[in-house]
């Protein structure tokens, strides 16, 4: 702990989640979380300076508003003593702060937000990463896993946990269900598979569903893949499959499936459908790990300032050198770690985890 401070001198982190709506709960165990690792570990001091946490709710009228993240990005902004913040949890209010701390060379480092596109320039991409950072720096650094590695990390866990060797591909023909039928073909591609039937379809057509399904049986599949979300009907196709498959052969899908609506649309053939979420365990444990990279960072940052406030450049700076986890060029960990998770009757349970 470095020398005592001038009465007044003092320094502060954010935290940027929801707080209130349908999100809270998830949010106030981020904050718990951060907190904990203040107290427990740095005893609410960074180098003698005494350290505040500041919470800033992203929701607005019951729900997620990435409006209302911007304006608390202003509002962090305005207090010269904050110079980092633990956050956001979505993809969507990131994508809307990040230019704004960027600006201003703010550190964001995130426990939750997963979309690929805001680190990297995939073909699904609106709006390329380098539009998001006015600097040229990169400020946003994420603990957990891209959304984009999440086939490739659902094929491995298919093949050498459930040793399924052969997959018909389908998606509902959506946007986002394109998107993941476009990703699974990849992972097929680089693992040296292909698809032994692909289609799009209406999952909601138990004669197109059907059909599908015929064709699979025939081509030797002994898996299905399908690309789309639980709220349009992806997981009826699951129930179709017991007639041609039986109850043994997995359904696959990716975190757009992981809702209420796909176990309900799967009834009795629920405990057969697997999806995949990016991180591993409940957000607490990527939150504590956001909260000592940037308190690491800021201690770093303070002793290289002599034991005064550091600038957010320098702590900007000091996150992306960090070595547990490390960080590459883009802001994304090392360590992308991912949970399978298996449909029941009473719910999603964790049925294994999967680094790639």
């Amino acid at each position: 702990m470095g020398p005592p401070q001038p009465s007044g001198v003092s320094l502060a982190i954010g935290v940027d989640v929801q707080l209130t709506g349908p999100e809270a709960a998830q949010g106030k165990a981020v904050l718990d979380a951060v907190n904990r690792v203040v107290e427990a570990e740095y005893h609410g001091r960074i180098e003698g300076l005494p350290l505040t946490v500041r919470q800033f709710d992203d929701s607005a009228n019951g729900r997620r508003d990435p409006a209302q993240g911007r304006r608390n990005l202003e509002r962090m902004l305005a207090d010269s003593t904050l110079v980092g913040l633990v956050g956001p949890l979505s993809s969507d209010v990131a994508e809307a702060e990040i230019p704004i701390a960027n600006a201003a060379h703010l550190v964001l480092v995130s426990p939750g937000a997963t979309n690929g596109c805001l680190t990297k320039s995939l073909p699904t991409c609106i709006t390329p990463p380098a539009d998001l950072r006015p600097s040229g720096l990169n400020d946003f650094f994420r603990v957990v896993a891209t959304d984009d590695l999440e086939p490739f990390a659902l094929l491995q866990y298919a093949t050498s946990t459930l040793h399924a060797t052969h997959f018909a591909v389908g998606s509902d023909g959506q946007d986002y269900g394109k998107v993941a039928r476009a990703g699974f073909e990849a992972a097929l591609k680089k693992a040296g598979l292909t698809a032994a039937t692909t289609a799009e379809f209406d999952p909601a057509s138990q004669t197109a569903t059907d059909a599908f399904l015929a064709e699979a049986k025939t081509a030797g599949a002994d898996a299905v893949f399908f690309g789309g979300r639980d709220a349009g009907g992806a997981c009826k196709v699951r129930l179709r499959m017991q007639a041609p498959f039986g109850t043994t052969a997995p359904f696959l899908g990716e975190s757009g499936i992981s809702g209420d609506g796909c176990l309900k649309d799967a009834a009795a053939m629920a405990p057969g459908v697997y999806s995949v979420t990016a991180g591993m365990g409940p957000p607490t444990r990527l939150a504590e790990t956001a909260a000592r990279v940037l308190l690491h960072a800021l201690t770093s940052s303070v002793k290289a300032a002599g034991g005064n406030v550091p600038n957010r450049e320098d702590v900007r700076a000091a996150v992306a050198r960090s070595t547990d986890p490390r960080f590459d060029s883009n802001g994304d960990t090392g360590e992308r770690v991912f949970t399978v998770f298996q449909g029941q009757a009473s719910g999603w349970v964790p049925a294994g985890q999967v680094r790639i």
